[in-house]
């Protein structure tokens, strides 16, 4: 047991904690007929506008289940080489959807239709779809 706690407080204490955007990479699903999209984002004008975007949204009830397939996944990836995922659907009205996945931890969040078109002029998404919610 003490060994476990040693080798925990070691790597802790090791491991590099900057989490400054490096990239945003973008996977389009294979429903979805657009394949002209940049695979990735490196810019660091387009990264803070990404990231602007992304932080300006409503969490909704852990209840909140999107059924209909995502637009995109998005694998944000920091400097300590630590990263998540997000599915992203915008929706048909210019409105969006986001679900973030950090580690075993999963929520879904509605963006607001500034940082709806902020992030779609960003990945070049030009698509959306009508967002069902189980």
């Amino acid at each position: 047991m003490r060994f476990y706690i040693i080798v925990i407080l070691f790597l802790t204490s090791c491991s590099s904690n900057d989490q400054t955007l490096q990239s945003v990479e973008i996977d389009i699903w294979d429903h979805i007929d657009q394949h002209d999209v940049e695979p990735i984002l490196t810019d660091k004008n387009d990264l803070d506008h990404f990231t602007s975007a992304l932080e300006t949204k409503t969490k909704l009830d852990e209840d909140a289940v999107i059924a209909t397939k995502p637009i995109a996944t998005f694998k944000l990836v920091f400097a300590d080489k630590s990263s998540y995922a997000v599915h992203y659907w915008p929706s048909s009205d210019n409105g969006g959807y986001v679900q973030v996945f950090k580690g075993k931890e999963t929520s879904t969040y509605e963006l607001d239709k500034s940082s709806v078109q902020t992030m779609n002029q960003l990945t070049e998404i030009n698509t959306g779809t009508e967002v069902v919610f189980e």
